[in-house]
Formats: C-alpha cells, sequence, structure tokens
C-alpha cells in the first residue's frame, strides 16, 4: 500500500513536470502541435494506481478479526468524540472572542460608569413607587397606540407639573414593557439636573445598553463597529452610527428620555439634548415601525417646539387619580386606631386638596403624619401643615437652629450647586476646606461627622448607599442627593433662606468654587505627587487616599468658578501662576478621564473644528483687561507642546507604550523652554531646559532662519521682516543673534545685529518663488543659511563674513570676479580667506512662476527680477557660462590621475580627463551623455521620460513633508508651497531602463537641468581659483563642500555616489564613486567631515533603498528604506589629495517610511574624535553613538561594535518632530577651562497661526477651541517658536548608552564604501552601434 502511494505521486509529478516542459517549448506560438504520447502513458499509469489503491483500501475492512473490528470502532467512537469537542471548544471560542469584542465596544463607549448609575437610578425609583399607582397608563390609547406601531405616534410625550410623578411613570413604563414584549428592547437614560452629560455621553449610554443586550441574547456583535470605532470622524458622529447599526438586529426599539426641562436650565445643556432628540427623531423617520421614542418631562416652550408635531398626554387629572389611591392606601397603613372610620374621609380630603398634583409634597405630609401619637395630635398637625410645597420648604430652613444654619448653608450650597453628586467624604472634605483658613493645611477638628449632617439636612437630602468593592471607610459609601428639583429651583429662587442680620448666609454656587479653589491651594499640593510603592503621596508625605475632594476639585474648579463673579480676579491669578497650578494639571493628567483629548466638531466648509476641555474660568480667559488672556495664550503653548504626554491615551495602556510607565511624571516637562515671558517657565523640573529668546516682539517676522555651530556651543538666529515700497525694491530687515551656552546655565545672548538691505541686491525672489518645475523645488535652497561654523551668512545671495568683534560684514561684489546675484547658491563654505560655492541645479528667473505671470500680462509692480537696476547685473545660466569663459580663459581645472595630482602638474593632452573652467563644452568624462550605472542609481527629476505620463510620488517619515503628485508638465495645479513642501520621492530614482532612444543628445542636454557647479574664490586677491559644471542625474540634497582644515583640500559629494576631490591651489581635482551597500538604492545626503588632525576623513550616507526598480503610475507606492552608511578613510599624511584607503564602516538600519523632508531633514549629525552621533527629529530622543573608528587592526575581519542608543527614554516637546533636533555629547569650550554637559538643543520652528475664537453657541460649553489652525509655510506672518534646548546628564537621565540592534549587515567582497573610479559613460549616439542578434 505504501509502495502504491508512493508511486501515485511520483506520477503526478511526472505529469506536471511533462506539461510544463511542452509548454515552456511550445512558446509563443500556442498553435503548434506536439506529441501527447509521453503524457499518455503517464495518464495510464495514473489510472493503474487507482485501480491500486482501491483493492488495497477493501482489505483492512474484510480481513480484521472481530477483535480488531471491536477496536477500530472504539478508534472511530474517539474521533467522533474528539470531533465534538473540537466545535464546542470552536464555539467556546467564537463565543470569547464575541465577549472580548463587546468589551473592547464598551471600553471604547467608556459610560459604564454613567450607565451603573442609570440602572440605580430605575431600580430605586420602582422600589420607592407605590404598586397601586401607573396602571391607568397601560390602558390608555395614547399608549397602546404608541406601543402598537401604530405609524401616527412613534414619539410620545408625557408632560407634567413640578413632582406629579413623572419619572415613576416612566419607570413603570419601561418595567411594562420589559416584561411583556419579548423579543422587544427597552433602553432609557434619565436626565439629573446635578449631572450635566454631553451628547456623546448620553449616546454612549444607550449604545452600551444596546451592547448589553446583545450579550444577554447570545447575539454576534456587528463586525463594522470595528471599522466605526477608528473611522475618521467625530466621536457624536461615530457613536450615532453604532446604535444605527446595533438597531438593525432587533424587530421593535423603546427608547425611553426621562427629565428633559432639568436640561433647561442653560442654553448649552438644552443645545445639547436637542442633539440627542433630533438623532432618535431621525431614526425614527427612517424605521418608523421598528423604533419608539418616550420623552417625559415638564412643559417648556423650548420642549414644545422641538417636539412640535408629536403624540402629547397631559397627566395631571391621571395624577390626581393615583394621589387619591396613594393617600388612601398610606393612610390605611398608618393604623390610626385612635380615629374612626368617619374621621377618615375629611383627612383624605384634606390631604389631597393640599397634594394637588405633587407626590413629593404628598409623601412629605404622609411622613409627617406618621410621626403623629394621637387623634389631637393628627387634627393638630393637619391644620399646621402648609398650603403648598414652596411654603413647606420655607418653613423647614427657617426652623433650622441659628447654631447649625453655617453648616446647613455650606452643605444645600455645595449638593446644589456640584457638578456631579458628591460622595459624602467629598461633601465633608470641602466643609472642612471652607471652614478652615485660606492657605493654609485644613483643620481636622472642624470636619463635620455624618450624624450632624444627616440630623440637618434631612429630609431634603438623601444619602444613597452605593456599591464598593474595596475596604472604604463607612463614609465613601454613600452618595449625597438633592431631593427633587423642586427643592434646588426653590433655593435657588430664596437664596437667602438662612441668612439673618448678624450673618451673611447666602446659598449660592461660590461656596463650592471657594472650596475648589481652597482646597487646590493648600501648601502640601505646592509641590508634584511622588509615585511609591505603588501609592501616590504628596509633599508632606501623605498618601492620595486620605485626600477625597483632590480629583474633585482639579477637574471642576474653572467650571464652578463660571458660575460666580468673584471680586478679586486676583486669587484666580495667583493660583494659576503658583506650583499648585502644575499639580492640578498633573491630577487632571492621572485621574481625569479624557482632560487632554482633542474632541473633532464639524464647521461650516464641512471639516472639523478641534477643540480641547477648557482649564480657565471662561470669564477670566476671555476678558478684555487684565491677566486672563496672557495666561491662556501661554498655557496653550505649553498644551500645545505637551499635551501627548498628559494625555497618554494613544496606546490605550498597551506594554509597549514609553509614556505609560511615566505617566503623572511631570517634572520631565521642558518647563525652562517655553519662552521667559510664559508664566509657566518658572517651574521647575528634572532637567534644566531654556530657550533662545529674549523679550523682543517677533510680529511681522515672516522669515526665520536659525544655526548651530559644529560644536554646540553657539545658536545663530535670523528674523527677517519684508517691508514693501512702492515702485522700488522691497526692504529686507534682518535682526541677527548670536548664542552662547555655557556650563548648566541658560544661554546668553553675546551679539545682536541689524542687516537691512534691499531685495534686488540679493536676487531674494529667486529664492522665495516658486519654480514652475517640481523636480527643481524640491531640495531648493533656503532664502537664507548659516555656514556649518556658524561664520558665514548668506542672504539670497549676498554673503557675510564674521568679523572679529563678532558681527557679520559683508563680502564686497569686488572680491569676486563675476556677479553673484547672478548665481544661484545652494551650499557654501568658507576657510579664511577660501569661499566654496555650490549648486545641483541651475535655476533661473526664467523657472519662477511670477515670470510666466508676467508673461501672461499680469506682472508685480515690485518684482525685483525685473527692475531696471537689475536688469544689466542679471546673467542667465548660458549667459554666465560665457561671462566665465571670455573673464579668464587662462584658469585651467585637470582632472589627471593620481599621481598627476600629487605632483600638481597639468596635462594638455587630449586624453587626459581635464576641462576647461569656464567652458561649457565636456571632455568623454564629463558629457552628457546618457550613464549605465548600477541598478541603485537614479535620475534626476523627469530627464529621459516622458513628461506628459511622468507623475511624482512621494514619502512620509515621522509627520514630514507635504505629498505632491503632480504632473511636471502641468505645473499651474500645484499650490504656492514653501520649501518645507518638498519630499524625497520616487521621481527621484533613476532605473537602467529609463532611456530615451528617440531624441538626440542635443535635445536632452538643452532640457537638462540638473548640473553640480563650484566654484572656489579667493577673497583676498579677488580671484577665481577653480570652477567646474558637471551634468548630473540624481540629486543629493543637503550635502555641502568641506574643506581640509590644514591642507588647500575640498570634498564635495556630487551625486550618483560621486565624491569630487579638488585641490584648489594646484587647480586640479578627480572624482571617486562610492558604492553603496544594497542593489537599488539612492542617495539622499551625504555628510563629508575630516577628523581635527586632518589624518581621517568620514562620510555618512543617508540611503533610500526602493524594492523594485520600476513603478508604474496605477500602482501604489512602495516604502523605502532608509540605511545610514559609515565610513571612515585614511589620508595620506604626505599627499593629502590622494584617493583615501577605507579603514572602517558600519551600517545603520532606520527602518521603512513614505515621504522623506529634503529642504527640512528630520536627521542631524554630530562629530566627535571618535563617534558619529545622529539625531532624529521625534518628540520622544533618538539618537544613535555610531564609532567612527574599528577595534581590530586585522584586514578582512569585520568589526563587531554595536551601534549604541540611550538606555532610558527621553520626552521631548511634541513640535520636536517637525523641527531640527541636535544632540552634543559632553564637550569642552575651546578655552578648555569649562566643560559643556550633554545637551539636547530643537532648531526653530515659525508658524502661521489662525486663532479661531468660539462663536456664541460655543462660548457656554466646557471645550473651548485651543488647537489653532497651523500653517508651517514660511515667509508668512505668525508666530515664532525660538530654538529651545536642555542640559542632560547621560548616566542620570539617559541611563548609560546600550545596544541599540539597529547595526545592519554589509554584503562582503562587494565594494561596499570603497572609493572606486567612476564607470565609463554610455553615449546614446555614439555607443548605439548595433547589430542583429539572432541566437
Amino acid at each position: 500500500m505504501e509502495r502504491t502511494l508512493c508511486n501515485a505521486y511520483i506520477n503526478i509529478i511526472r505529469f506536471w513536470h511533462r506539461v510544463d516542459k511542452e509548454c515552456i517549448k511550445s512558446g509563443p506560438k500556442f498553435g503548434t502541435p506536439f506529441s501527447t504520447k509521453k503524457l499518455g502513458c503517464i495518464v495510464s499509469d495514473m489510472r493503474e494506481d487507482v485501480v491500486k489503491i482501491k483493492a488495497y483500501a477493501g482489505l483492512p475492512h474484510d480481513q480484521e478479526s472481530g477483535e480488531d473490528r471491536q477496536a477500530n470502532k472504539a478508534v472511530r467512537l474517539e474521533v467522533e468524540e474528539e470531533k465534538i469537542r473540537v466545535e464546542d471548544h470552536r464555539r467556546f471560542q467564537w463565543e470569547c472572542d464575541g465577549a472580548q469584542r463587546l468589551d473592547m465596544v464598551l471600553d471604547w463607549l467608556s459610560s459604564k460608569s454613567l450607565n451603573n448609575q442609570c440602572l440605580a437610578r430605575q431600580d430605586r425609583i420602582l422600589r420607592g413607587r407605590s404598586q397601586i399607582t401607573c396602571q391607568w397608563l397601560f390602558s390608555h390609547d395614547e399608549f397602546l397606540q404608541w406601543q402598537n406601531n401604530s405609524p401616527l405616534s412613534p414619539i410620545l410625550w408625557i408632560h407634567g407639573p413640578p413632582g406629579s410623578g413623572k419619572s415613576t411613570l416612566c419607570s413603570s413604563a419601561i418595567e411594562f414593557l420589559a416584561k411583556s414584549s419579548g423579543s422587544d428592547v427597552v433602553i432609557f437614560h434619565f436626565y439629573d439636573f446635578a449631572q450635566h452629560l454631553s451628547p456623546e455621553q448620553t449616546l454612549s449610554i444607550l449604545a452600551a445598553q444596546l451592547l448589553l443586550q446583545y450579550r444577554q441574547r447570545l447575539q454576534e456583535i456587528p463586525d463594522e463597529l470595528q471599522k466605526i470605532m477608528h473611522a475618521p470622524e467625530s466621536l457624536f458622529e461615530r457613536v450615532q452610527k453604532v446604535i444605527k447599526a446595533l438597531i438593525e438586529g432587533y424587530s421593535r426599539i423603546y427608547f425611553f428620555l426621562d427629565g428633559l426641562d432639568e436640561e433647561t436650565t442653560t442654553k448649552s445643556s438644552w443645545d445639547d439634548t436637542v442633539l440627542v432628540l433630533r438623532f432618535l427623531a431621525k431614526l425614527v423617520d427612517d424605521s418608523p415601525t421598528r423604533v419608539r421614542v418616550w420623552c417625559s418631562s415638564q412643559r417648556r416652550d423650548c420642549i414644545s417646539k422641538e417636539l412640535r408635531g408629536c403624540r402629547s398626554l397631559d397627566i395631571d387629572g391621571y395624577t390626581r387619580s393615583d394621589l387619591a389611591l396613594y393617600f388612601s392606601d398610606e393612610v390605611s397603613k398608618l393604623q390610626l386606631l385612635w380615629s374612626s372610620p368617619s374621621e377618615q374621609p375629611s383627612i383624605l380630603e384634606t390631604l389631597k386638596s393640599r397634594a394637588e398634583c405633587s407626590f413629593i409634597w404628598a409623601k412629605l405630609m404622609i411622613d409627617a403624619l406618621g410621626e403623629c401619637w394621637s387623634t389631637a395630635r393628627m387634627e393638630e398637625h393637619l391644620k399646621g401643615l402648609p398650603e403648598t410645597l414652596a411654603e413647606y420648604y420655607h418653613r423647614f430652613f427657617e426652623r433650622v437652629q441659628k447654631l447649625d444654619r453655617p453648616l446647613a448653608c455650606k452643605v444645600f450650597s455645595l449638593v446644589i450647586f456640584a457638578r456631579r453628586p458628591l460622595r459624602l467624604e467629598e461633601l465633608t472634605e470641602a466643609v472642612s476646606c471652607l471652614e478652615s483658613e485660606p492657605h493654609k493645611e485644613l483643620q481636622h477638628m472642624v470636619k463635620p461627622n455624618f450624624n450632624s449632617i444627616r440630623t440637618i439636612v434631612q429630609p431634603f437630602i438623601e444619602f444613597i448607599t452605593t456599591d464598593r468593592t474595596d475596604n472604604s471607610c463607612p463614609q465613601e459609601q454613600y452618595t449625597c442627593r438633592i431631593l427633587h428639583s423642586t427643592l434646588r429651583d426653590f433655593l435657588v429662587d430664596h437664596p437667602n433662606i438662612l441668612c439673618d442680620n448678624s450673618s451673611d448666609l447666602r446659598i449660592s454656587a461660590e461656596w463650592p468654587a471657594r472650596a475648589c479653589l481652597r482646597y487646590l491651594g493648600q501648601s502640601r499640593y505646592s509641590g508634584l505627587l511622588v509615585r511609591r510603592e505603588g501609592r501616590w503621596l504628596d509633599v508632606t508625605e501623605d498618601p492620595l487616599d486620605c485626600r477625597p475632594l483632590l480629583v474633585y476639585a482639579a477637574k471642576y474648579w474653572d467650571k464652578h468658578l463660571d458660575d460666580v463673579a468673584i471680586a478679586e480676579i486676583g486669587s484666580v491669578e495667583s493660583f494659576i501662576t503658583s506650583p499648585n497650578f502644575r499639580t492640578c494639571v498633573q491630577v487632571q493628567s492621572l485621574w481625569v478621564e479624557a482632560q487632554f483629548s482633542f474632541f473633532s466638531h464639524p464647521n461650516e466648509d464641512n471639516g472639523f473644528n478641534t477643540y480641547a476641555r477648557r482649564v480657565f474660568p471662561s470669564w477670566f480667559a476671555q476678558a478684555q483687561t487684565g491677566p486672563g488672556q496672557k495666561l491662556w495664550t501661554d498655557y496653550c503653548r505649553f498644551l500645545q507642546e505637551w499635551i501627548y504626554f498628559l494625555s497618554c491615551e494613544q496606546c490605550g495602556g498597551e506594554k509597549t507604550c514609553e509614556i505609560l510607565p511615566y505617566v503623572g511624571q511631570l517634572d520631565r516637562i521642558w518647563f525652562g523652554a517655553l519662552s521667559p515671558n510664559n508664566f509657566l517657565s518658572r517651574l521647575e523640573g528634572k532637567y534644566t531646559s531654556f530657550a533662545f529668546q529674549t523679550n523682543v516682539d517677533s510680529d511681522g517676522v515672516q522669515y526665520v532662519f536659525d544655526a548651530v555651530s559644529e560644536a554646540g556651543d553657539k545658536v545663530m538666529i535670523l528674523r527677517i521682516q519684508l517691508e514693501a515700497r512702492v515702485n522700488r525694491s522691497s526692504i529686507l530687515k534682518c535682526s541677527c543673534e548670536s548664542w552662547n551656552l555655557s556650563k548648566e546655565r541658560p544661554p546668553e545672548l553675546q551679539h545682536k545685529q541689524t542687516i537691512q538691505l534691499s531685495t534686488s541686491s540679493c536676487n531674494w525672489k529667486l529664492y522665495t518663488e516658486s519654480v514652475t518645475d517640481p523636480t527643481l523645488q524640491t531640495g531648493k535652497a533656503a532664502p537664507a543659511a548659516f555656514g556649518p561654523d556658524c561664520q558665514t551668512l548668506r542672504i539670497g545671495t549676498q554673503l557675510y563674513r564674521r568679523a572679529k568683534n563678532d558681527t557679520f560684514v559683508a563680502i564686497p561684489a569686488r572680491y569676486f570676479p563675476c556677479d553673484l546675484r547672478s548665481i544661484y547658491i545652494e551650499e557654501f563654505a568658507r576657510r579664511h580667506q577660501f569661499l566654496v560655492l555650490t549648486s545641483r541645479t541651475n535655476i533661473s528667473k526664467v523657472d519662477l512662476k511670477v515670470t510666466q505671470i508676467k508673461a501672461d500680462g499680469a506682472g508685480d509692480e515690485d518684482d525685483d527680477l525685473d527692475t531696471s537696476a537689475d536688469e544689466d547685473s542679471w546673467v542667465d545660466g548660458d549667459e554666465l557660462d560665457e561671462d566665465l569663459e571670455d573673464e579668464d580663459s587662462s584658469i585651467e581645472t585637470a582632472s589627471v590621475s593620481e599621481d598627476e595630482f600629487e605632483c600638481g602638474t597639468d596635462s594638455e593632452d587630449s586624453s587626459n580627463e581635464s576641462i576647461g573652467e569656464g567652458s561649457t563644452d565636456s571632455s568623454a568624462n564629463f558629457g552628457f551623455e546618457d550613464d549605465i550605472l548600477p541598478l541603485w542609481a537614479n535620475h534626476f527629476g523627469n530627464e529621459d521620460t516622458d513628461t506628459d505620463n511622468e507623475s511624482y510620488h512621494s514619502f512620509d517619515i515621522s509627520g514630514f513633508g507635504v505629498e505632491i503628485n503632480a504632473h511636471s508638465k502641468d505645473c499651474n495645479d500645484i499650490s504656492e508651497q514653501s520649501s518645507y513642501d518638498e519630499v524625497f520621492n520616487n521621481g527621484l530614482f533613476r532605473h537602467e531602463e529609463r532611456h530615451n532612444w528617440e531624441r538626440p543628445s542635443s535635445e536632452r542636454a538643452e532640457k537638462q537641468k540638473a548640473q553640480a557647479t563650484i566654484t572656489v574664490f579667493d577673497t583676498q586677491l579677488c580671484t577665481r581659483l577653480f570652477c567646474l559644471r558637471q551634468p548630473i542625474k540624481c540629486r543629493l540634497f543637503a550635502s555641502p563642500p568641506v574643506f581640509h582644515p590644514t591642507k588647500s583640500l575640498i570634498v564635495w559629494p556630487l551625486a550618483d555616489g560621486d565624491i569630487l576631490f579638488v585641490d584648489y591651489l594646484a587647480k586640479t581635482h578627480f572624482i571617486r564613486r562610492l558604492q553603496p551597500s544594497t542593489p537599488h538604492t539612492g542617495h539622499v545626503f551625504m555628510k563629508i567631515h575630516f577628523s581635527e588632525c586632518g589624518e581621517f576623513l568620514h562620510i555618512a550616507t543617508l540611503e533610500a533603498q526602493v524594492k523594485a526598480p520600476e513603478l508604474k503610475n496605477s500602482e501604489p507606492l512602495p516604502p523605502i528604506k532608509l540605511a545610514l552608511l559609515v565610513c571612515t578613510y585614511r589620508l595620506s599624511r604626505r599627499k593629502t589629495a590622494r584617493s583615501p584607503q577605507q579603514i572602517h564602516r558600519m551600517k545603520l538600519a532606520l527602518g521603512q517610511t513614505t515621504q522623506l523632508h529634503v529642504s527640512k531633514m528630520p536627521f542631524t549629525l554630530t562629530w566627535t574624535s571618535k563617534d558619529l552621533y545622529f539625531s532624529c527629529s521625534r518628540k520622544l530622543l533618538q539618537v544613535y553613538r555610531i564609532p567612527l573608528f574599528g577595534t581590530t587592526e586585522e584586514k578582512g575581519q569585520e568589526d563587531q561594535q554595536p551601534v549604541w542608543k540611550p538606555r532610558k527614554p527621553f520626552f521631548l516637546p511634541h513640535s520636536a518632530s517637525n523641527r531640527t533636533v541636535y544632540y552634543f555629547p559632553p564637550a569642552e569650550n575651546k578655552s578648555g577651562k569649562e566643560q559643556l554637559p550633554s545637551r539636547i538643543l530643537i532648531g526653530s520652528d515659525f508658524t502661521a497661526l489662525n486663532d479661531t475664537e468660539p462663536n456664541e453657541d460655543e462660548e457656554d460649553c466646557d471645550v473651548l477651541l485651543v488647537k489653532r489652525v497651523i500653517d508651517h509655510s514660511v515667509g508668512r506672518r505668525g508666530e515664532f517658536h525660538p530654538p529651545i534646548g536642555c542640559y542632560v546628564d547621560e548616566d542620570t537621565n539617559l541611563g548609560g548608552w546600550v545596544d541599540s540592534h539597529a547595526r545592519a549587515n554589509i554584503l562582503q567582497d562587494r565594494g561596499v564604501g570603497h572609493l572606486d573610479m567612476p564607470a565609463e559613460r554610455f553615449n546614446s549616439d555614439d555607443d548605439c552601434d548595433l547589430e542583429p542578434f539572432i541566437y
């Protein structure tokens, strides 16, 4: 049997192998006949196998004995049982998965506690209800029509006077339908004046009850709920969609909303209720036979207007009938043996006449009669009862003893005006706070006990038992609630009910406001809370378990202040500016849900406004005078930077969350970096942080540029304001600041300078105006920049050098043999009197969009590029070549062999690699020919491609960049963006298949815009030492030239891995190519660095690898892999310009990304004598320490050193994701006397801000618009965020350095990192001598 099965398997393989072979042999000639003889033999063998298998399969059953047959039967039974167990387990797992999905949605709704309160109130009402009342409802025509699927009455409004039993009637209807409806579902919510809920919270309660019904009925949770939860919509819209999805599973759903009138106290609360009502009305319209809605409330004009057209039922008359039944039942329970039957009707009549329609008043009278011990006492009591409930309330408060009135005033004020029902322990803590002196510790001697409070306030305040699972004190088991809304209305209308001539005991909202402010102002909260052994302690080492009011006060202190008009605004200001406010923020971040979350609300433009919860009293933040607006703006700035750390909700509590272990540790926040004027900057933290900012106002500034010196001890800031003038060139007013860093002290402003120049004198618009070709816009130079050593400044094309007095002095135009205004400068470097200017694109005025506009007749009168004053000095790219050639044709540069370079000789042989300096003609080595390069090379832009069809793909990394996806031919659809809108994209990759064989090389040369140009000047002798123009076919970004520290050597990365070595005094050069580490890889930047001794050359290359060399427009963008390749080379001591020898290499894997910003790189490099520190722009410090030298001297042996990273996480401001982040290790100043500690410096940020003021409907809300509309485009009026920094200790704050496990392997024997001779280039005209290939 085994042999037969093996043969059958082999024959199957033989069959498909023969089929594959015949298909390959036939090729594309599908009609070609072929022999099927061998296939027929194989098929015949397969048929024989089938016959043998059938024969063998019947033998066991025929040959088995009785014992074997019994054993096999037992085995088969066991198999069947196992199948049943597996099926049961699968069903159990399915149920568990469903329960898990249900719990996930319930957690997302965050309504468990609110729903429990709703259920508890339903149970409490039913327990206090008289069983003989409410029965009339279930036979009433209106109710029956509403219940029995009448299309005319899907919404039923029950209304009646205060205290008429509407909530009891609602609870009875809920109970009746829940018991009698079978498969129908009953969902309900009770509005409560003591606790206002947002529409999202109300709908979440209804959705949670629907989900729980799913669990009870063992129904499967709809899969679409997961998608709804994560949809990019507001929470209100998502909860609505959840309810819509859930009601599809039921045949009938009843929604009950009770107490609508309790939400009419403020306009904002009623507006929220209206949103819920309209959503339910929309459900009714969509499903009139499935959805039923019950509303019960007092009669209000706003409610009548909203429910106009719905069935309504006034219960006034029915309440009187129920009251008669209630009185009869209760009086009979009193067992009045002392009264004769003839007296009972008169007693009942008296009670009914006085109760009118109020069950509350009826219950109070029955309770009073229950205390009577004789007939005479009852008659006396009946005569003394007030005529109305209001009179009863009035008499109760007048009878309060004078000594008890202060306590009664505080208790009633706290309970009535509380933002949510207070727990008893919170109430007593608030009373003791009010009884203690302000700004001092609470005096426990004045804390009232439970019995004292209950004796004074009963029966008007109920103490409701709550379920507690912990071992709390007895006080925690009670929640304080007012008896009825009528009592609240009475006290609001009669706030002076407890006042007398000697004291002001006014019942008002000032008491809870004063209690919260006093409580948070205690000295025990002047410092941050500290977590020890799982418990949070205050500065007095007391655990917060004994401070029950803290969380309530932290959440609601500003809301209580909204309700009052406190005269001393200074008390609010002093609290906000005190350290206690930071502790309040800490408590909010720890225990106030969604305090630091963003909320979205639709706007008129079909978009969303983003909101955050308000933390200041509305009248304080919106006051036209006083400190409120300034403090609010400062807090918004703090919130913008650190809300991600305060919320820590993006992870959902996952174990991998980097913030979760440090939640509540606000001392990690960079308070000192919030600017000197920010009130929070005075707070101390774990680190010394600072901002490079003075008190100078930055209003009017339109451009901001900064730079950090290579040593990290100086920071330069340049602010530019553009002042337009009519019919004349605009003026640039520049303010340049120089800051110094000293040992663990804030930075000092060393020098400040004002520079003024016209836009025409520096060719300003060449840098600020957008270009028509998006490939030229990518990586376009900034309008102004500092040199790497901060000793040189460029504003437009105007260059400045730093003098000995630290001022920048313009380098006069006479120092240059050509007009610099005619040159597009991308990068530059200076050493002594030698200056090198470079660029990799050829941008002129014809490339600017403003030129295209002028051609259409819509010109700008103030165009610096076209003014008559500059017309003669403007030189186009081609004109510049002629100018250079005519001006100094005697100067030559030679590309010679290595030995010739060392000797400094010039070769005039045409076979040598030589080129005229000013000539546009090129030798074989520097022609315009197409290249045959390895697959990792890339094209520049759209060269050699069809510009009509080529599109530019984009990638994203850490939030950088704005995606550009437009055709290069039609550039008008691309909006005017700053240089920050450029990305490293797929169009920048070149692939060898993309040659254009149809166009002649001359036509392609005319189209060529990518041209590497380098010019070296001697500003002292006013001569040009070296000039070279090299056409390139890819782009390289942020890769400036570098001077050797002692020799006349400049190294400049060109592109395609080519690196130019120039001896500018000998006027010679050569090119070497740096091989990448992986195929299909392009270079993003290439950083060059010489060691201080000048013996070593370091090259750090950012590599971007794509998976495939060719992409189609219809295909999705693949991710690109980023890696940093670091190589070290030894230079010859005798002949420095000799080709360097590689001695060390390391590769750092940076992961995948889809978009990378090239004009504002999210990476910085800090070079030291032994290591390279590579920093990434993130809100969590991400820095790698890469060794520059190996630990082994043996050739061919790969160094095994790791790439290091900090052990502990270190949090940065949120804007660090969009700013330049530098890390500098401990280093000595140039004087060598002081050692600078490790420091993190973050570059400036300039944003255009549009503050959206809340409208009238939003002013009463508990949320206020915080997040501003931010436009990161440079050149627009906005807000300047200066560079900031922080000193750190590598051992204490960072935890030392550990292996990052980010080092990537480098393929051996592939020449990775070697500087090789460039490959011979391919010329499509000369090298296409083709012949047929027939094999």
